[in-house]
């Protein structure tokens, strides 16, 4: 089941500077750490991005995105059409 708390990484929040210096500095794109701080402020499970930075955070293989797994479990960052997918559902012929 989709957590619907989303956040979304594009368009409709700016950057929160108190969030930013109170919260996780992306180790990659420091400029993407405030939709990470944001969902951790706002307890979302999801990030929806296209941003490659953000996207990276579920690259298992990468080291930050070991880190960032490790430490936030509950959070996910998936791209528009992962969304789309999770919101339609499992398709029954």
């Amino acid at each position: 089941m989709l957590n619907t708390n989303c956040v979304p990484s594009e368009g409709l929040v700016g950057p929160n500077e108190r969030l930013k210096e109170q919260g996780r500095i992306h180790p990659i794109d420091p400029d993407d750490s405030h939709y990470v701080n944001l969902a951790l402020h706002a307890e979302a499970g999801v990030i929806v991005s296209r941003d490659k930075h953000l996207l990276n955070l579920m690259d298992a293989a990468r080291k930050e995105a070991q880190e960032f797994m490790a430490q936030f479990p509950a959070i996910r960052v998936i791209d528009p059409v992962e969304l789309l997918q999770e919101l339609e559902g499992p398709h029954v012929p």
